[in-house]
């Protein structure tokens, strides 16, 4: 029973939804960068999400720079904010079995900021955050150990593919 109690406080499904959107119209081409800095603005000093968003960064940016864009340098701010656990609705999913259903949203749970720097100067700055929507209820047991897509880390490299295919600046 105490297992059972446990799995129902876990099932649910998650959503995300970026602001901007992402895939807005209107890009130039793609911004080629020489280097990248990413500042952890989370509580966490080793968060696992940080060090994996500079992976993916390194690999969507580096390498593919010219020698004439050698100036630019993007520069990361994440914040990743802690989930403060259960919404109290939710609590009432747990301790009905799951029989009560429950749904939360926790706005700006990650905040990206991407800054271009081209010729010593500021160019170009944006930010995205990411609002997690969840809904709980018995119903949901099948789908509780299925990790949908997308998922934190799917929706940064996305917001980083549409924040350097806008090239609005270019290096002096």
């Amino acid at each position: 029973l105490v297992t059972f109690f446990i799995v129902i406080i876990c099932v649910g499904c998650t959503a995300y939804k970026v602001n901007p959107p992402i895939g807005r119209e209107g890009s130039k081409g793609a911004i080629e960068v020489a280097s990248f800095e990413i500042n952890n603005r989370s509580p966490w000093e080793r968060s696992v999400f940080v060090r994996d968003a500079y992976e993916v960064t390194g690999e969507m940016l580096l390498g593919a720079a010219e020698e004439k864009k050698r100036d630019k340098h993007l520069v990361v701010n994440i914040d990743q904010r802690f989930g403060g656990g259960a919404c109290t609705q939710e609590y009432f999913t747990g301790l009905s079995l799951g029989l009560i259903p429950s749904w939360c949203t926790r706005p700006e749970m990650y905040r990206f900021e991407f800054v271009l720097i081209a010729g010593g100067e500021e160019c170009r700055r944006e930010n995205y955050s990411i609002d997690i929507f969840s809904f709980a209820h018995i119903f949901l047991l099948p789908f509780a150990f299925v990790e949908g897509k997308p998922n934190p880390l799917d929706i940064y490299q996305a917001s980083l593919r549409d924040f350097i295919k806008e090239q609005s600046c270019e290096a002096s």
